[in-house]
């Protein structure tokens, strides 16, 4: 990049040795074109447009109540606190010049001193984050002058330190690099050329959640057929009325449903009378049969279950050991045994 030749805002009589102001007080703040900031690591655009902006924004302020011009400051001591920030001068008036951006300034006496003695040669602009227009490729365009500060190392100093005594933030870009990086691993991801554009990517992306959609749809209607299946297979388990429970015990967590119905024994037929014996009661002292109460439900099996393996936990035992235990101790959750031995 060829930048711009930086002018000094005096010149040295050969002869004389003493360095002059410019007669209409205008010095140069900025030529126009273009210049690589470091700190920031972006590209700053000044041109018509920029100095435009830039007057246009001053005349506007400058018609506010005790505004006092632009601070022209000593090598923009203003934005560190840990320095003095020492006015230097005041910028009084802005010009769109064919060659830069041009200002006025009012000198302190101290500083006009420094200027022909030769202490400084150069000036250089400062604007804010917040006042520029970010135009791609790192590259902003200035819009408002914040600062000038009077230096020997110019290299148009341009934007603000990303951290100052105004407390601005700091101009913040998209990491260009790592969105292409990571444009690349999509594309390459979805079976795309490498120079596939956005339209195709997202269409790419939009077909996958398709198939994505499509296969969790396939993979509930299985587990519904699974249910049903597993529901016939399991009627004898579970009262009629808790069929839709444990449907849903199902759909929830299948394999976790049908380790408890495993459990829930098979319910067996009423042995038939020896033969030769005699039934346990005859017309004469027999009573009508009292209801037989339903089966334990799915519920009450499911409990006993978890109480059987919360102790199969507690003691290391198998199953068989941890049940008795379980019925002994807690003979409540097991009332169909005690009606057996009743």
């Amino acid at each position: 990049m060829n930048l711009p030749t930086l002018k000094p805002i005096t010149n040295r009589d050969s002869k004389t040795g003493k360095y002059s102001l410019p007669a209409d007080g205008f010095y140069q703040l900025a030529p126009k074109g273009e210049f690589p900031h470091a700190e920031g690591k972006v590209v700053q655009v000044i041109d018509d447009e920029s100095a435009v902006a830039i007057v246009n924004r001053f005349n506007q302020e400058s018609q506010g109540a005790g505004f006092v011009g632009v601070l022209v400051d000593y090598e923009h001591f203003s934005y560190d606190l840990d320095k003095k920030s020492e006015a230097a001068g005041w910028i009084t008036a802005l010009e769109n010049r064919a060659d830069g951006l041009y200002g006025k300034i009012d000198w302190t006496p101290d500083a006009q001193s420094q200027l022909e003695s030769g202490a400084y040669r150069f000036i250089s602009p400062t604007w804010l984050p917040k006042d520029v227009k970010v135009i791609g490729n790192r590259r902003i365009r200035p819009l408002r002058l914040d600062t000038a500060g009077l230096t020997n190392t110019p290299k148009l100093k341009g934007l603000a330190p990303l951290s100052n005594r105004q407390g601005d933030p700091a101009l913040q870009f998209d990491n260009d690099n790592n969105t292409s990086k990571t444009m690349e691993k999509i594309r390459k991801e979805l079976g795309l050329p490498a120079d596939a554009g956005e339209d195709a990517v997202v269409a790419g992306i939009a077909q996958l959640k398709n198939r994505a959609t499509t296969a969790e749809t396939a993979n509930q209607n299985l587990l519904a057929a699974q249910v049903e299946s597993d529901l016939a297979k399991y009627s004898n388990r579970y009262a009629p009325e808790k069929r839709d429970e444990i449907k849903k015990q199902l759909l929830a967590n299948r394999e976790g449903t049908i380790a408890i119905l495993d459990s829930i024994p098979e319910p067996q037929g009423k042995p038939a009378p020896a033969a030769g014996k005699a039934p346990l009661h005859n017309r004469q002292n027999a009573k009508a049969p009292t209801a037989s109460p339903a089966g334990p439900s799915a519920d009450v099996y499911a409990k006993q279950d978890l109480e059987v393996r919360a102790y199969m936990n507690r003691n290391r035992c198998d199953y068989d050991s941890a049940f008795r235990s379980v019925m002994a101790e807690k003979p409540e959750l097991f009332p169909d045994v005690q009606e057996q031995e009743a």
